[in-house]
């Protein structure tokens, strides 16, 4: 799955497209461009996207969900 696939189904369970640009101050076409993979976040948006829909950068980049209980190293 790729970032935009990743990044449309974890806003599809919480935000429209003109609600989370709202919410980030960008507009709904770079939250599409983002959905479709033609263009990336920067930093400092992959940030803000995680913390808006409640997921961890890890998730978003690779798909990889982080377990908090996971103890072990």
């Amino acid at each position: 799955m790729s970032f935009g696939s990743r990044l449309r189904k974890a806003r599809r369970a919480k935000y429209t497209q003109d609600e989370l640009a709202n919410k980030l101050n960008v507009s709904r076409q770079l939250i599409s461009k983002w959905e479709t993979d033609k263009s990336e976040p920067s930093i400092r948006f992959l940030a803000e996207l995680a913390v808006a829909l409640d997921v961890s950068r890890d998730y978003l980049i690779d798909g990889v969900f982080e377990d908090a209980d996971d103890t072990t190293t």
